[in-house]
Parts: structure tokens; C-alpha cells; sequence
């Protein structure tokens, strides 16, 4: 017997049939494209680097998200230093995100905002920063990589 003839066979998935939230997705924006930044100076204090690139944030980004994180990495970091990783609105000129300050190198770091942040910057442009917060006598970092996670759920 085929498919279409069999009267038992469901054909079609109804929304009510899932769970909450049973259907997830996560998406990554670059916001470090242009790659690792390396031999920022870190023996002053202050932003050392403003991507390049920035993402657009339009309605079809923010909805249905149920999280969002700003992930970064630092490969290299000078001994006695402290930088922070912004999520930087180009529009409003203003830090919508901050990690806390990272003393050491990290493969991967996670730095939650509220979905609400990010709709209020629905329609700017979404660029990484790197700071140095506590300066070092000598040295340098890296910034490996930057990028907005955003975990989006529907049902």
C-alpha cells in the first residue's frame, strides 16, 4: 500500500504536538572575520582593537531566540594583564555587552545577554571591541576570535 493511500499514515506536523522549545537552532555571527588579531598592546589601558565588520541585526535574527551569548577567545595574553570583550553598537556608540575581565588565555569563552538587549539594537550594526582593562608593563595579546551565538527555539 503507498503512502499517500494509507489512512493511518500522519502526513503533517502540528505545532501543538512538540514540547516547548523542542525544535532548537543555533546561529553564529562572525564578528571577527578578517581573523586573529595579534601584537595588540596591552601596557596601556583602553579599547586596542574595533572590528572591521559588523552584523546587521534585523527582525529574522531575533526572533524566536531564547538565548544569547557573546563568545570569544584569546590565544596569548601578557603576564599581569586584564582585557574585556565588548559587543560594540556602531549606531548608538555604546558597549551592548561586556565580558568580565579575562586574565589569562581562553579557548573559548561564553558571555550571556538578555534577548531583550539584542532587540533593542534591532536595525544597528553589531561590531566586537577588545579592551585591556589592566595594563601590563610589557606585552601583547591576541584575540583570536570573536562571535554573537544566538540559541533560537520554536513551538
Amino acid at each position: 500500500m503507498a503512502f499517500m493511500s494509507t489512512p493511518t499514515a500522519k502526513k503533517r506536523l502540528l505545532a501543538e504536538e512538540f514540547l516547548s522549545n523542542e525544535i532548537q537552532w543555533v546561529e553564529h555571527y562572525n564578528l571577527q572575520p578578517e581573523g586573529a588579531q595579534s601584537g595588540l598592546d596591552a601596557t596601556s589601558t583602553g579599547v586596542k582593537y574595533t572590528g572591521v565588520t559588523s552584523v546587521y541585526v534585523d527582525p529574522q535574527m531575533v526572533r524566536h531566540a531564547k538565548y544569547v551569548y557573546l563568545e570569544f577567545a584569546i590565544d596569548t595574553l601578557a603576564s599581569g594583564a586584564g582585557v574585556k570583550c565588548h559587543l560594540y553598537d556602531r549606531d548608538d556608540a555604546a558597549d551592548i555587552a561586556s565580558s568580565a575581565e579575562v586574565t589569562a588565555t581562553t579557548d573559548r569563552t561564553r558571555t550571556s545577554l538578555a534577548v531583550a538587549t539584542l532587540e533593542a539594537a534591532m536595525g544597528h550594526e553589531l561590531t566586537v571591541r577588545w579592551e585591556v582593562t589592566t595594563a601590563a608593563g610589557s606585552g601583547t595579546f591576541t584575540a583570536t576570535s570573536a562571535r554573537l551565538v544566538i540559541i533560537k527555539g520554536v513551538s
